[in-house]
């Protein structure tokens, strides 16, 4: 006799473990995605309301390697002395073996139980928002002598790696964008060219679906990969750490791969695109243009000038952003085999390939002594235009000249 024609059955709790199992956390950290993993309060099935403790918590684990999971279930008008024993059938394969239930009242609960089997040998996204691509377990029960019966289905978004994760960090947006991006690969040599996808349309996301950019604010300083993905901007070096950190939670730490490059003579570069005005009047030689900056330099989203020879023109695109910050002392890529720029989701060959092909000019910031009325400008703040000699600091900028003018700094991060 199946249970079912007198026993209501209501999953209330699922649990992920195992030894190559992988906690993750929210972006902001705010929250560890802790077991049990899936909690459903009021029975519908659809572990949504979360203000009442519900929860449907994303889960990560190593390939190829045996998950272990347990659950929770409501039975109402349970019979006594009837053993019970539960099962559950997953996709791919997963098979959690019967094994007796422990009894609590109505609650019938499965220990958490290693898989008869393992996962995939790749890399997998069971993305839950997807019927035919969450990973899915079909819950069976054993009433005493009576047949197996299923009872219930529970769906699950879930991130198998590559290899085990070599950084610390487990916000789950890392996971959830490479595994998305190199789902079904197995090779290591893969893994790069398929998260790289990720960058080279300018539209990188959470996955609550935040949008992240790149100096959307020109006074942003986000420099690591965990403000990036607080805060939701960032500059070069977070771009570029964020890039790496996808690889790290699949396994791949290639040594010296974080590069810094800056001017091999000056104190910046400018990205293009900069509109240079006729030949300049600063009179140095090497650097005929002038600029004097004003305060606050730079502004939210512009660079402040109280006198200027070349000035910002919408440029190279970065990520989420269609005219980024682009005067910079220096700046942050990604080396393998080739120059990786995740914030403007581009690859150079070479250093000499960026220099040629991404800088407009270079730039340095010296003292001068500035004649107020050669400008009609008050640069003392003293409420006039007369004063000579006004001891001040400018930009002096020269355009790219042929050949190479750019330094690099390789970093183990």
């Amino acid at each position: 006799m199946s249970p079912l024609t007198f026993l209501p059955v209501e999953v209330k709790e699922v649990s992920f473990a195992g030894a190559k199992y992988h906690e993750l956390k929210k972006d902001d950290v705010s929250v560890t995605y802790s077991a049990p993993h899936w909690v459903d309060k009021d029975g519908n099935g659809n572990p949504t309301d979360t203000a009442n403790g519900e929860k449907d918590y994303s889960v990560a684990y190593t390939r190829n390697t045996k998950p272990s999971i347990g659950a929770k279930f409501s039975i109402q008008g349970l019979p006594n002395n009837l053993a019970i024993k539960l099962r559950a059938k997953g996709s791919d394969g997963i098979e959690i073996p019967e094994t007796a239930a422990q009894i609590n009242g109505n609650d019938v609960i499965l220990p958490v139980t290693a898989s008869s089997t393992n996962w995939p040998n790749t890399i997998k996204f069971y993305d839950r928002a997807d019927a035919n691509k969450a990973f899915k377990l079909d819950w069976e029960i054993k009433v005493g002598d009576s047949d197996w019966a299923q009872v219930a289905s529970t769906k699950h978004q879930v991130y198998l790696t590559l290899n085990d994760p070599v950084t610390a960090m487990r916000q789950e947006t890392l996971f959830y964008l490479s595994a998305k991006n190199a789902d079904g690969v197995a090779q290591e040599a893969a893994v790069t060219t398929s998260i790289w996808n990720e960058f080279t349309d300018l539209d990188v996301r959470r996955i609550d679906g935040t949008q992240l950019t790149y100096y959307k604010s020109f006074q942003c300083n986000n420099v690591e990969t965990e403000s990036l993905l607080k805060n939701g901007d960032g500059q070069c070096g977070s771009w570029a750490k964020f890039f790496i950190d996808l690889r790290k939670v699949h396994g791949i730490d290639v040594p010296n791969e974080y590069v810094v490059f800056r001017p091999s003579a000056d104190d910046g570069f400018l990205v293009k695109n900069w509109n240079f005005n006729g030949a300049g009047t600063s009179g140095v030689a090497g650097y005929p243009y002038l600029n004097i900056p004003d305060a606050p330099f730079p502004s939210a989203n512009s660079y402040s000038w109280k006198f200027a020879e070349v000035t910002d023109q919408n440029g190279i695109p970065g990520q989420g952003n269609p005219n980024p910050a682009s005067l910079f002392g220096n700046h942050q890529v990604v080396i393998d085999g080739q120059y990786y720029d995740p914030s403007y989701g581009k690859k150079f060959a070479s250093l000499k390939d960026i220099d040629d092909n991404a800088i407009d000019g270079y730039f340095r910031v010296v003292p001068a002594a500035i004649n107020e009325p050669d400008f009609n400008l008050d640069l003392n703040g003293d409420g006039d235009k007369i004063d000579m000699g006004v001891q001040i600091n400018v930009f002096l900028i020269r355009k790219n000249p042929a050949g190479m003018d750019l330094i690099e700094q390789k970093i183990n991060y």
